[in-house]
């Protein structure tokens, strides 16, 4: 009766409270009418999320977009629908966002491209995004990827971000040069014990002995610990000069 004689008020607070059917036949009447924020409202209200976010971005309803896309579910949304968000928000200069959603619709290249030409500032929970899809897929072109997202986060200076990228591509002695880079000893200490690789401890030495080792008894033994036999000698006999020419 109220769609009947466009008591549209009315037919809004009527439907909100019925069945889904009802809902959804309310919310073509008002799109068809022209009344597209009452449409948004009611196909979000019925669970129909993609026909609401077409709506969206047919009409610039920008506000309700952002909210609705918050609503959608990974593991049941057409990745898709995720990608057409991501343009919408690429259309309108939200960058950070259409990286989020182009992780989403599994368009991982386009991600990092569009991180490397906008310079969007690659975060944790970016590359925890990426991790976890890559570590479902498990292929070369994953470990590839990951790789490029590491030298991503290298250019932006985040070497920790890179480290844990190079790790998860498997590549991990360019993981302890992203950490050596990062100058974060106490971490590049632990990462040459985890990996117990020898050309990972031959980094994580020749990087302690440029430290003031001299005034740091901890520090030499953690050169002596991580030094090859060759490049230990070496380091003894620095050890001995600097001695010599402090007692002369």
């Amino acid at each position: 009766l109220a769609m009947k004689h466009s008591i549209n008020n009315e037919l809004l607070s009527l439907s909100l409270q019925s069945d889904t059917d009802t809902i959804l036949s309310s919310a073509i009447y008002f799109e068809e009418k022209g009344m597209q924020e009452e449409a948004v409202l009611l196909y979000r209200k019925g669970g129909y999320l993609e026909r609401a976010i077409d709506v969206c971005i047919h009409s610039q309803l920008l506000d309700v977009f952002n909210a609705i896309t918050n609503d959608l579910d990974e593991e049941r949304t057409d990745p898709n629908l995720f990608e057409r968000c991501a343009d919408c928000f690429l259309q309108h200069q939200q960058f950070d966002k259409a990286v989020s959603f182009l992780i989403s619709a599994k368009k991982y290249k386009k991600a990092i491209d569009l991180c490397n030409k906008q310079g969007v500032f690659i975060t944790d929970k970016m590359v925890e995004l990426f991790s976890k899809r890559f570590s479902d897929e498990k292929s070369k072109d994953s470990k590839g990827m990951l790789a490029v997202l590491a030298e991503c986060c290298e250019v932006q200076g985040s070497h920790h971000l890179a480290c844990r990228s190079y790790v998860l591509a498997g590549d991990k002695l360019k993981a302890m040069k992203a950490l050596i880079r990062s100058g974060d000893t106490e971490r590049i200490v632990l990462f040459a014990k985890v990996s117990r690789e020898k050309q990972i401890y031959g980094l994580a030495a020749n990087y302690l002995q440029k430290l003031d080792w001299h005034h740091d008894a901890n520090l030499m033994k953690q050169i002596v610990h991580a030094a090859e036999m060759e490049s230990l000698a070496s380091f003894y006999e620095t050890c001995a000069r600097v001695e010599i020419n402090e007692f002369r």
